[in-house]
């Protein structure tokens, strides 16, 4: 995306600024500037909407630059490192995993969370939550060749690590909706937005 590139250096912004910027790491924003992967649509919205051109634009395939400027609503998105393999998948749990490697792999899966969140700046607290509304989250892996349904108790994991942080808890009330999916990208990302 070299119009990425060019909105950048025009902003004299470095690199490493306009990455924690965005909440992504720095490979990342290179890789996609350099054209050898593309952004997953929450982040190329993300940027599109930071230098105010349409999401097209800025992959070359329109030539009309200005977008309408639409609040943003509220959301939050972090990324962590985790190379996700078939023994991570539901199918090992179906196979009859034990319990106590059940909960060793979940104590895992949210120590890497938490620390991903301590990043952002969000910790464990007794204030609250960062959402006091319903909200979607979207779990988005990288191309990792195991089924997307093998997916759903590593994502139940990294919600319920969410728990009194960001979010009240998981049920219907406060987790109105969950997506899964794959892109092109290093990291698995969570992304949690505000219901409309």
């Amino acid at each position: 995306m070299e119009r990425l590139k060019v909105l950048r250096n025009r902003s004299n912004v470095t690199q490493r600024r306009f990455a924690s910027i965005i909440g992504v790491p720095m490979r990342d924003l290179s890789s996609w500037e350099r054209g050898e992967k593309i952004p997953p649509p929450v982040i190329l919205s993300k940027i599109a909407k930071h230098f105010k051109v349409t999401e097209e634009w800025l992959l070359g395939k329109s030539d009309t630059i200005e977008r309408k400027i639409i609040p943003p609503p509220t959301k939050f998105v972090f990324t962590f490192n985790y190379k996700f393999n078939q023994h991570d998948s539901l199918n090992t749990i179906y196979s009859g995993k034990h319990w106590a490697c059940r909960k060793s792999y979940a104590d895992g899966i949210h120590l890497i969370v938490k620390n991903a969140l301590k990043r952002t700046g969000i910790s464990e607290c007794k204030e609250g939550v960062l959402f006091s509304s319903p909200v979607c989250i979207t779990i988005t892996f990288p191309f990792d060749g195991v089924d997307i349904d093998n997916h759903s108790y590593f994502s139940k994991c990294v919600i319920d690590c969410l728990k009194g942080m960001i979010i009240h808890d998981d049920t219907p009330k406060w987790v109105v909706g969950l997506k899964q999916m794959f892109a092109d990208v290093d990291d698995i990302w969570v992304e949690i937005e505000e219901a409309r």
